[in-house]
């Protein structure tokens, strides 16, 4: 819901987190306008993308290979010391997009068996939004994904 201070909190987070070096965090969102307005990267920039991708582009996203230059930057970027990663406008992020994401953090931390190589994500958006054009909505995916592997190992979700 537009208005509500999103961005804000996005600030405040960036603010005691990186200007008093407790944890370094990191922000992105889909497109360029959001992820400007909260002082972060877009996706497409973190995962090397010139373009975006068609549908059939989309799903082959397990098969195709990450980036090596985008895993390079990320383990040059010192990725191993973000103890939070932000994604904003998170009801546009499609959920190959998202799983994407997760693959070359995981491969750039080297901990392939936890989502995004094990660091903590908060997810922000409005999720009465419409999905992204041409995908799935990702949180949606993610949850039934995180549920099932919770059970798979016998965790309980708070």
């Amino acid at each position: 819901m537009g208005g509500t201070g999103k961005s804000h909190v996005i600030h405040e987070l960036l603010e005691i987190g990186n200007d008093a070096n407790m944890i370094k965090v990191w922000t992105m969102a889909n497109n360029n306008l959001n992820a400007a307005d909260i002082d972060g990267s877009t996706i497409a920039s973190i995962l090397k993308q010139q373009r975006e991708q068609s549908k059939e582009e989309q799903a082959n996203v397990i098969q195709r290979h990450l980036n090596p230059f985008a895993i390079s930057q990320l383990r040059k970027s010192n990725v191993e010391d973000v103890r939070l990663l932000i994604i904003d406008e998170i009801s546009n992020v499609t959920t190959h997009k998202l799983g994407e994401l997760s693959r070359l953090f995981s491969e750039a931390r080297q901990n392939k068996e936890e989502f995004f190589g094990g660091i903590p994500i908060l997810m922000v958006g409005d999720f009465n939004q419409k999905g992204p054009v041409g995908g799935t909505l990702a949180t949606m995916s993610l949850m039934k994904k995180v549920i099932q592997r919770n059970k798979c190992y016998g965790q309980k979700l708070l």
